[in-house]
């Protein structure tokens, strides 16, 4: 934890533009959590339900921004980087901006989520609960010490760059609680599992080529913990990533079968 602390530190008192990130995404959290989500809750929205939709609103906003940022800053690592020296590329100024957005998104939605814990549990199941917290809580653990220390860089980037599928799937869940039909839903729907499925699955396979490929001990004398650390911090994401594209592929066939009834 003091590393954790100590990591945090660092990067609020020399990286300026992680710190304005941080700032300006609890500066968006807290106007779209007061203001912008509540003239948007549909009609007779039970009061659980509002504290899932204004964290949905503000998670929708959250992650416009950190795409916006990642986007680029993955792109000028890919751009700067050889294959076999990729996982070991540096952090640059746009994934110090991103960065911020999304830890002071997690920081804010885990809290909420925290304080309001028994209304969250009468809008979700306890399962989903849990594993939104997991998707919170690791990303606050160990994105500060890996950027901080410039270690496995391009894996936090590429995490934050999967948030552009979290635009289409906070929108889309919106679109539901609104009862939106139609071929607008539909599209959307569609949107997101083909964005889902490029962006977050067929770049597992890479992630690991990269892994096999990196001369880890030419960079770095702690090599097993190294490794340690990539496994911890790379497997349980996409493990998650997988397990949630089951459950989104079971979602659709559910919506095609349903369609094939009527």
């Amino acid at each position: 934890m003091a590393v954790i602390l100590r990591s945090l530190f660092d990067m609020i008192t020399e990286q300026p533009t992680f710190a304005i990130g941080v700032l300006s995404e609890t500066t968006l959290a807290l106007v779209s959590a007061f203001i912008v989500s509540p003239c948007l809750y549909p009609k007779d929205y039970p009061r659980a339900k509002k504290f899932l939709w204004t964290t949905t609103v503000t998670g929708l906003f959250a992650s416009i921004m950190v795409s916006i940022y990642a986007i680029p800053g993955m792109i000028e690592v890919l751009q700067a980087s050889e294959v076999d020296s990729l996982l070991l590329a540096k952090m640059n100024d746009s994934l110090w901006a991103a960065l911020g957005f999304s830890l002071g998104h997690f920081l804010f939605d885990g809290t909420v989520m925290v304080i309001f814990k028994q209304e969250f549990d009468k809008a979700m199941n306890s399962s989903l609960y849990n594993q939104m917290m997991v998707h919170h809580v690791l990303p606050l653990l160990m994105w500060p010490v890996a950027c901080a220390s410039n270690e496995l860089v391009p894996l936090v980037a590429y995490f934050m760059v999967t948030e552009v599928t979290n635009v289409i799937l906070n929108f889309r869940w919106i679109l539901q609680e609104m009862k939106a039909t139609g071929l607008f839903k539909l599209l959307i729907d569609a949107g997101f599992l083909i964005s889902y499925f490029v962006v977050r699955i067929v770049p597992i396979p890479f992630i690991f080529y990269l892994a096999y490929v990196t001369d880890w001990g030419t960079y770095y004398a702690h090599t097993d913990a190294l490794r340690l650390f990539f496994g911890i911090f790379c497997i349980v994401p996409v493990l998650l990533n997988l397990f949630w594209f089951n459950l989104v592929l079971k979602g659709a066939m559910k919506t095609l079968k349903g369609k094939k009834t009527k």
